[in-house]
């Protein structure tokens, strides 16, 4: 697909609430999606997110408001491209909607889907 899947550094962590993922400054609880997972699992993962999944400039299905500086912005008619950067590290693209009020260098708080 365009864009590819996005793929970025995340960490895994898990406290008295439960398994989180770490991801764009915010921590991104994983609730009854992480009792598949081996007991004790804590670090480094990759994290993949559908451009279609992100929300610009809102919490997005996740309840959750995470954070990324624009890289670029590329309009195509009905949809714009955002590229950002992670505070982690890495970057991800968004399909958002013919107005994205995103320009280069500035903060782009963005939400992701379930």
């Amino acid at each position: 697909g365009s864009p590819p899947m996005n793929l970025a550094p995340g960490m895994l962590e898990r406290d008295g609430e439960g398994l989180a993922v770490r991801l764009g400054g915010a921590r991104i609880p994983l609730g009854r999606r992480a009792a598949a997972l081996p007991p004790g699992l804590a670090g480094a993962v990759t994290v993949g997110v559908r451009a279609e999944d992100i929300a610009e400039d809102g919490p997005g299905v996740s309840g959750i408001v995470l954070q990324g500086e624009v890289a670029a912005v590329e309009a195509l008619g009905a949809e714009t491209l955002v590229s950002f950067r992670l505070p982690e590290g890495g970057e991800m693209t968004a399909r958002v909607g013919r107005v994205a009020a995103s320009r280069p260098d500035a903060p782009w708080p963005f939400g992701v889907g379930a």
